[in-house]
């Protein structure tokens, strides 16, 4: 295969190099046209700021870990060897932890840095499209260039397929891998230009290598990047001449050589991010995802990204595998014929323009990753893949557009040039819509998934969905969804056991308990699962089976602080206290903050004698639920048998504070009172005790009887 470019190749910096006069639109170009495509690209973006988390990983990222939140040396260490949701993402978590430190677990903040790292690339993306199409043209029109790089750069970071890696705060790593990548090719395109010599030269591939480490240190997703720099060796920069039978002689040895560190470097990076989903149990096997499956979705995703690229509309967070998907499916035969077209296009085309053949191999290298040779997730393809690959599209419009532009710059038909023009920006302005629109869908959890459930269908879609009609209270409407996420995937053990929790409380405990059987069947190590069977199999009165339910979930899970006072509850039913005090009192080892669980220590306490322990733990009940009028009248209860009747009246006093209409509490009181040799106090006491009594008697009510 020969590319063929007839012009020279200069790969010397733009300006007067170029041999441009300095006028005064030359010189303010390099600085307004960047400024602006930051500047859109910011404001395109910015409904973003008013958006919170999203139930799509941001809690457990961000919201519920605690492992990023600082810099001491075990906060580093976790950062750099935690494979987390099956990703390694050092620098990443790196960037999450200073975002810690300014904003807390403030939504906005983080959308702040990622959206400001998008600028930032939409920037460095202008100037690697800048000097690309310096080298390839080899034109004097600077211009003309500055303004196809501007508006190249434009069309990749305002394009609607850029929200789900920029608006999803837990795809940081997308926009900051994409920071350092960037940067990475600009210092390569200047390690390889004429005007370095040797010793610079060093200098410079060494800071690109460096560059290209940090960019595998936030995601592994460029780990192809040295093959994309070997394309660009061939076209634009003709370090590789001539046929391939010409690049592995001696004189292209060195251009080889130099990308030996690239190589081991994105190995290394592979190797990780294989291990990382391996350990999360996110990858798929050969068996349930065979060649034959990845062929398929390698395929339609080459073709997935060009459609979407060119007709941006219903994006959605999940495109799940369809149930019918399969390598001879109509679509997959379509998206074989469109790409065997376009290839041979692009190979039939390569000497008048070599930039389409070179494009379109960087753009399958850079999607490759992501095609589903190393599955994981349910997602056939997703919008966030197409933020390295795509940028290929925006630099080939940028090349057509200045080879129709530039002669018409230049003096010939400038109303042609006008027309072109307002195009361009009728394009950017409807781009810049839909991606408004794009990313006020990501504002919330709910407002997210039923956009998806519109545009495309998926069990997770109607996971989503239920778990939020089932925390409305609307149970019937859940069931519905979660019975259509089963029907979707019912090969899901997760979708079965939501559909059961929901059964469940519904009262239909016997589908509820078919439910969990099937999902374990599907996954039988899952311990909420385990968990929550063994609940409905307690709800039946089938204790012994519970028991093996709620044993094998703390096998699997020993530090499960719910599942251990699972045990401990259905132990108290059978008589079994020493038990579940053994439960009890490891789950509040875990979980120091769950005041049900001192509480019912300090009733076990209370019925073998034991007041001081009772009321100890009682003490930490009132502590951690001080507006819990039921918890500062038990404490008061068990200070009086004990002798302590002045903290007594303080903590009934405290009880009657909560709510004055504690009747309990107001004898309670009373009895104290009156041991003290108070008897108008207590009395009194007394008097409002009866009154609340009567009152409640009258209405229907009951009298306060709080544990």
């Amino acid at each position: 295969m020969t590319w063929h470019n007839d012009a020279m190749v200069n790969t010397a910096s733009l300006g007067p190099a170029h041999g441009l006069s300095m006028s005064r639109t030359a010189k303010i170009t390099p600085y307004l046209i960047p400024g602006l495509v930051a500047l859109i690209t910011f404001v395109v973006f910015s409904p973003a700021l008013r958006n919170g988390f999203v139930n799509w990983d941001d809690f457990e990222t961000i919201v519920e870990n605690q492992n990023f939140r600082g810099f001491t040396w075990t906060h580093l260490r976790w950062m750099f060897t935690t494979f987390h949701l099956g990703h390694y993402q050092p620098l990443s978590w790196v960037t999450f932890s200073l975002d810690y430190l300014l904003w807390g677990t403030d939504a906005f903040g983080y959308h702040l840095t990622n959206i400001l790292l998008h600028s930032a690339n939409a920037v460095l993306f202008y100037f690697v499209a800048l000097r690309l199409l310096a080298i390839a043209t080899f034109s004097t029109a600077t211009i003309v260039l500055h303004l196809t790089a501007g508006l190249s750069a434009l069309v990749f970071a305002i394009h609607p397929l850029r929200v789900e890696s920029v608006v999803w705060a837990t795809e940081r790593r997308d926009v900051l891998s994409g920071f350092f990548l960037l940067l990475t090719v600009l210092s390569y395109l200047k390690a390889v230009s004429p005007e370095v010599d040797k010793r610079s030269w060093q200098r410079w591939i060494a800071v690109t290598v460096m560059l290209y480490f940090f960019s595998l240190l936030s995601k592994a997703s460029g780990m192809t990047l040295p093959l994309v720099l070997l394309v660009l060796d061939v076209y634009p920069l003709h370090r590789l001449r001539g046929g391939p039978g010409q690049w592995f002689g001696a004189a292209a040895r060195h251009v080889w050589f130099e990308k030996v560190p690239f190589l081991i470097a994105a190995i290394a990076a592979g190797a990780i991010a294989i291990t990382a989903q391996e350990k999360a149990g996110a990858l798929w096997n050969s068996e349930s995802h065979d060649f034959s499956y990845r062929v398929a979705q390698g395929l339609y995703g080459i073709t997935f990204y060009m459609l979407k690229t060119l007709l941006p509309t219903r994006l959605a967070p999940l495109y799940e595998f369809p149930p019918d998907f399969y390598l001879f499916n109509w679509r997959v035969i379509l998206a074989a014929i469109v790409f065997l077209l376009f290839s041979l296009g692009f190979f039939a085309a390569r000497h008048r323009w070599p930039a389409g053949l070179a494009g379109w191999i960087i753009y399958l290298l850079l999607l490759a990753p992501v095609s589903g040779v190393a599955q994981a997730g349910p997602q056939l393809v997703a919008d966030r893949y197409s933020y390295l690959s795509c940028m290929v599209w925006a630099l080939l419009a940028a090349t057509v557009l200045s080879r129709l532009w530039r002669p018409l710059a230049e003096g010939a038909r400038p109303a042609i040039a006008g027309i072109l023009m307002g195009m361009a920006l009728m394009v950017l302005v409807g781009l810049s819509i839909l991606t408004w629109r794009q990313s006020e869908i990501w504002h919330d959890s709910e407002r997210l998934w039923n956009h998806a459930l519109a545009v495309s269908p998926s069990g997770m879609a109607y996971l989503h969905v239920g778990r939020f009609s089932a925390q409305r209270g609307d149970l019937a409407e859940a069931e519905k969804h979660l019975r259509r996420a089963v029907e979707f995937n019912t090969k899901n053990d997760v979708f079965r056991s939501n559909l059961a929790l929901v059964l469940a409380r519904q009262g239909n405990l016997p589908e509820a308990t078919e439910q969990f059987r099937r999902a374990l069947e599907i996954n039988p190590a899952d311990p909420a699962t385990l968990n929550n069977m063994g609940i409905t199999l307690a709800q039946q009165g089938k204790l012994d089976e519970a028991i093996q339910h709620f044993q094998r979930s703390l096998e699997l899970k020993p530090n499960d602080a719910s599942g251990h006072t699972n045990m401990a509850n259905l132990l108290l039913n059978r008589g079994d206290v020493d038990g579940a005090t053994k439960h009890l009192q490891v789950a509040i080892k875990i979980d120091p903050a769950d005041a049900d669980n001192h509480n019912s220590l300090a009733m076990i306490s209370a019925q073998r004698g034991n007041l001081p322990e009772a009321a100890a733990y009682l003490r930490r009940v009132v502590e951690l639920k001080p507006s819990d009028a039921g918890a500062a009248n038990n404490l008061a209860v068990t200070l009086a048998k004990q002798g302590q009747l002045g903290e007594a009246v303080e903590h009934f006093e405290a009880a009657l504070r909560i709510d004055p209409n504690f009747a309990e509490a107001h004898a309670g009181l009373a009895r104290v009172l009156a041991a003290q040799k108070k008897p108008e106090e207590a009395t009194r006491h007394y008097k409002e005790a009866l009154r609340i009594l009567k009152a409640q008697q009258r209405t229907g009510g009951s009298g306060d009887s709080r544990q």
